[in-house]
């Protein structure tokens, strides 16, 4: 019977969260064994996380970020196929099955569930109504912040705070039954993504530098194109989602502008990167991630200067109108 290994890197700061998700996990209906690898991915003791005996804990004694998680839980796991679950998503009970079921009618690399804004279950316990939000099923990319257009290169508004995703879908929340996953996404969202080992590994897995995780599944679904792999949305797999749960806003917003121009310079000339990243968690993942935090601490401080600047802008503007 085929082994899934269901790699959960968790902060341990809600313990009552990733219960939740580490429940729903072992109560997937599926026809495959679950090897549950928990990746306490802080200086935390798995100990304090009250998880079921079934489920492994690994240390990393420090945040490695989402994508530096992910590696430290391939690292320790053997299965055939991998199951990228995040610690504030529950998965439908048949979520996970219906994920199998698309990777073999397919043929794709890859697969995502579809998040979930409001869950209702049949008699069965599958989720068969509600809204999937616009983030759900992944986007386009603007090619105009990757290369030049008619010799000129894109400006630093092309790629700065528009951002690479330009055309989420859908554009609206739908209702589930109604959805239609589109054939030319350039990228799926990463929580819940499910993949063979291999394909992880063939392309080194996600870069431990998108710290702590905004621009992982972008970046690694483009590796994934540029060495020949589809992937696509699961319509019938489905799991909601509590959106960034784990990171405070002001650093998503942050970092993830960092990334974005870090991955946009790496894949400007459509070239792969090294798959260099063994399955074995090797230092030049720690180093990535040591590159990726410092910077994300200075993209946090680079935020907190502009907001700073722009509210003593303010407080100018409004000492002129009022002449206080």
């Amino acid at each position: 019977m085929t082994t899934v290994a269901v790699i959960i890197p968790t902060l341990g700061t809600a313990p009552q969260r990733l219960r939740r998700t580490v429940d729903a996990v072992l109560a997937s209906r599926a026809s495959v064994n679950l090897d549950v690898v928990v990746v306490v991915n802080s200086s935390q003791s798995a100990a304090q996380l009250d998880l079921p005996q079934s489920v492994r804990a690994v240390e990393a004694g420090a945040n490695l970020g989402w994508a530096g998680g992910l590696h430290l839980g391939r690292a320790a796991a053997t299965a055939e196929l991998l199951w990228l679950v995040q610690d504030d998503m529950v998965p439908d009970p048949v979520c996970l099955q219906q994920l199998i079921n698309e990777l073999d009618r397919t043929g794709a690399a890859l697969v995502s569930p579809v998040t979930v804004r409001e869950a209702v279950y049949d008699e069965a316990g599958a989720i068969v109504g509600g809204l999937a939000p616009r983030h759900a099923l992944g986007a386009r990319l603007n090619p105009a912040v990757f290369g030049a257009i008619d010799g000129v290169a894109p400006s630093d508004a092309a790629e700065g705070e528009r951002g690479i995703v330009v055309d989420r879908f859908p554009p609206h929340d739908l209702v589930l039954d109604a959805l239609s996953v589109p054939d030319d996404l350039d990228y799926v969202p990463s929580r819940g993504m499910l993949l063979a080992s291999h394909t992880w590994d063939s392309v080194g897995g996600m870069d431990p530098r998108n710290y702590p995780v905004g621009g992982s599944d972008v970046e690694f679904c483009i590796a994934l194109a540029a060495a020949g792999l589809r992937f696509t949305i699961a319509p019938l797999a489905r799991a909601t989602h509590e959106v960034s749960a784990s990171t405070p806003k002001l650093l998503a917003r942050a970092v993830f502008r960092r990334n974005r121009r870090r991955i946009v310079e790496t894949w400007r000339d459509g070239m792969p990167r090294d798959a260099t990243l063994a399955p074995e968690l090797p230092p030049s993942v720690r180093d990535a991630v040591l590159v990726g935090a410092t910077e994300a601490v200075a993209a946090l401080r680079d935020e907190i200067e502009r907001v700073t600047r722009e509210r003593d802008a303010l407080r100018i503007r409004v000492h002129r109108l009022t002449g206080d």
